[in-house]
């Protein structure tokens, strides 16, 4: 199973940072520059131990961040980064998309509502990944079961 999320991960990662060319293009991506900078692991006494808005590891390009999630949310919206979710226990209604409602800015790029007129409602559940880009409202209504997830925010790349 971690096989499979640091899989997905690493390819939506990779599909959301990529610059060069339209997807299906056909256009080679040139690699990235060779770097000394070592891996960073994240024990799993640390992952295990995980509790609301852990941040796991912050970069200038993404973070890992877990939460735990037993009630619905406010509406929110994200200028600069996009999230990646792999949810790894609980099920939930998120509600992507649409139109927030009551906009407050908390801070530059970082909207908050009190919901979402219109959006596309999915279920989420054990071993679901789901991909949110930049500026796209989301929320969670209903929460059936606690949710823990994983959440990779990729800082979108200025063009």
């Amino acid at each position: 199973m971690t096989l499979v999320f640091v899989a997905s991960l690493v390819l939506a990662t990779a599909f959301l940072q990529d610059s060069g060319g339209a997807a299906g293009s056909g256009r080679a991506r040139t690699p990235p520059a060779a770097t000394t900078e070592a891996a960073t692991h994240v024990g799993r006494e640390q992952v295990a131990g995980c509790a609301k808005a852990s941040t796991l590891f912050s970069g200038p390009e993404y973070t890992v961040i877990c939460y735990n999630r037993s009630t619905a949310g406010r509406a929110e919206a994200h200028a600069a980064h996009a999230h990646i979710w792999y949810i790894v226990e609980g099920e939930a209604t998120l509600v992507t998309g649409g139109t927030m409602l009551h906009v407050q800015m908390e801070a530059p790029g970082e909207a908050r509502g009190s919901g979402i007129d219109g959006g596309h409602a999915q279920r989420l559940k054990q071993g679901d990944v789901i991909v949110i880009p930049a500026g796209v409202p989301h929320q969670y209504t209903e929460v059936q079961s606690p949710v823990a997830y994983y959440s990779v925010n990729v800082i979108k790349q200025q063009p």
